[in-house]
């Protein structure tokens, strides 16, 4: 039961997980194309809906109206144009305060009656001017709110039309003001958009690079279930050529302990399987760890098909079996991949020692040369051991010895022209071109075995002298090489570490809510929505005031 329980468990947080990663995607990616719905069906091509209330009698509405609702705004706005009567008794804060109390729908002006004080409500702009009291102030619902610098220049905007009883281009100086402040300028909109599209490209990006790790895994799955059915297919007939094989030779011996690992790696691969992605199923592939799983099971299984045919190979070439000829050239083609390196190698030093005296590029010039005989003999010794093998001249054991040593020699003879190289002192910058593209490239190959855990050894190409060829590196007969280490997938642990990060996640995002809902209804009931005054005028939350 409890097996079952957490089995129920794993699958349901594989699931949400995939849901979770798909739909944030999904969101990035809708990011840019609906910013830009946004914006052009609506954002930046607004205009203010505009109410006149001249109370104190000093404005022609109706042209008034006009000019300002002419404005562009980046959203929906209520402009209210206010003028208060008569002397003040105290600020023009409370007094539009109580402007707005003492109408017939106070929700007209106000977000929230009662209780006493308030917030004036989303989307309104109060421009309110005392003409006997020598006041002007603005004022602003919560969604529209500016700073205080912005509202000091919209006060200033109208303070000297204010002084020479302009009252209308006062007005309409403040609103144009307002809207210089409210809009986005347009480097802030590219920003925008760019922004904007960033995110869309990175969710795009995000959601493609996800979905081909779970297509990449599986791909991988089907390609090791390929290996594998070929090798149990072949698995007898691998027995049979493995007691072909004879003992007497240093490589039939090693061989032979190849098809003993080979026959152990076959009967534990089941449980092999098992480990690596027999847990996975659904969207568990889309997973980090199946990726990975998922490649090193593939590796297992590619080098149990490549033990299994280079235990066959090496039986045929080791008898002389019809078809020998093709193995010889699959083992002759890591001898010519190591022949285009140092001949690549030789190359690369010769053009970097150009910038270099004369003196210094001579003895370069004389090892290229060596070089190039000494390359030249050793294919010419390549073809003769084909005809040697076939008139019988030379065993197998013997020609594949001689391949070990054209290799060693190779090998030998690139660690001593690197090292010649430094010696007589390339210049600075050619020592770094070397070490960085060829040398370190050619030390790498050899230092590295030729096995299917390590597959960038060798490409399985070369092309030396204008002539080109590809062979297997992985089915030589020389050298051996190890099976991949277990690598488990540890199935499970991606959902619950997963489970504990998104509870976390949910904690905090409840916390901050709460947060902000407690601030909002101990900033209601505070009263101090309308407050704080000077000499020179007051300011509040919601807008502020001045004298002109």
């Amino acid at each position: 039961m409890r097996r079952f329980f957490a089995l129920f468990v794993d699958r349901f947080l594989s699931f949400l997980l995939f849901a979770v990663k798909v739909t944030a995607g999904l969101a990035l990616v809708l990011v840019f194309p609906g910013f830009c719905v946004y914006w052009f069906a609506a954002g930046g091509s607004f205009h203010p809906s505009v109410e006149v209330r001249d109370e104190a009698g000093v404005l022609l509405g109706k042209p008034l109206v006009k000019e300002i609702e002419g404005l562009t705004l980046d959203k929906r706005v209520d402009i209210v144009v206010l003028t208060l009567p008569g002397p003040l008794s105290g600020s023009l804060d409370g007094a539009v305060l109580d402007y707005a109390h003492r109408q017939p729908d106070p929700t007209a002006l106000l977000e929230n009656p009662v209780p006493y004080p308030e917030r004036f409500r989303d989307g309104l702009v109060i421009l309110a001017v005392s003409p006997e009291g020598r006041k002007v102030g603005c004022y602003f619902g919560e969604d529209v709110q500016l700073s205080m610098d912005d509202q000091k220049d919209i006060q200033n905007a109208a303070k000297d039309q204010f002084r020479r009883s302009d009252w209308r281009g006062g007005v309409l100086s403040m609103a144009r003001e307002y809207a210089d402040a409210a809009n986005s300028g347009a480097w802030e909109t590219i920003g925008m958009f760019a922004l904007a599209g960033a995110v869309s490209i990175g969710g795009a990006v995000w959601l493609f690079l996800y979905f081909r790790s779970g297509l990449k895994a599986f791909k991988n799955v089907r390609a090791a279930r390929d290996y594998y059915s070929r090798v149990v297919r072949d698995y007898d007939s691998i027995g049979r050529y493995a007691d072909l094989i004879p003992e007497d030779s240093s490589y039939g011996a090693e061989a032979i302990a190849r098809y003993r690992a080979f026959c152990k790696e076959y009967a534990r691969f089941p449980r092999i399987a098992e480990d690596f992605v027999g847990g996975f199923s659904g969207p568990d592939w889309f997973r980090k760890c199946a990726a990975t799983s998922a490649k090193a099971f593939r590796k297992r299984a590619f080098a149990l098909d490549s033990q299994g045919r280079a235990v066959v190979k090496a039986a045929e070439l080791l008898t002389m079996s019809p078809g020998w000829k093709d193995i010889w050239t699959n083992e002759v083609g890591r001898v010519m991949e190591d022949a285009e390196r140092i001949l690549r190698l030789r190359e690369s030093i010769g053009r970097l020692s150009y910038s270099e005296p004369h003196s210094v590029r001579a003895p370069f010039f004389e090892d290229a040369q060596e070089l190039d005989a000494w390359v030249s003999v050793r294919l010419a010794r390549l073809e003769a051991l084909v005809l040697e093998l076939e008139t019988g001249e030379t065993g197998p054991s013997d020609a594949l010895e001689e391949l070990d040593r054209m290799s060693d020699e190779i090998h030998d003879r690139a660690e001593r022209l690197i090292r010649a190289a430094f010696r007589i002192g390339l210049s600075r910058r050619g020592n770094r071109i070397l070490e960085r593209e060829e040398g370190d490239l050619f030390r790498e190959s050899y230092e590295q075995e030729s096995s299917p855990s390590n597959e960038e050894s060798y490409s399985g190409s070369w092309k030396v002298n204008g002539v080109s060829g590809s062979y297997n590196p992985y089915t030589t007969i020389r050298p051996a090489f190890d099976f991949p280490p277990p690598r488990p997938s540890n199935v499970g642990k991606t959902p619950l570490t997963f489970a504990l990060i998104l509870g976390a996640i949910l904690t905090v995002v409840v916390r901050i809510v709460k947060a902000v809902f407690d601030d909002d209804s101990s900033d209601s009931s505070s009263g101090s929505s309308f407050s704080g005054s000077s000499s020179s005028g007051s300011s509040s939350s919601s807008g502020s005031s001045s004298s002109f």
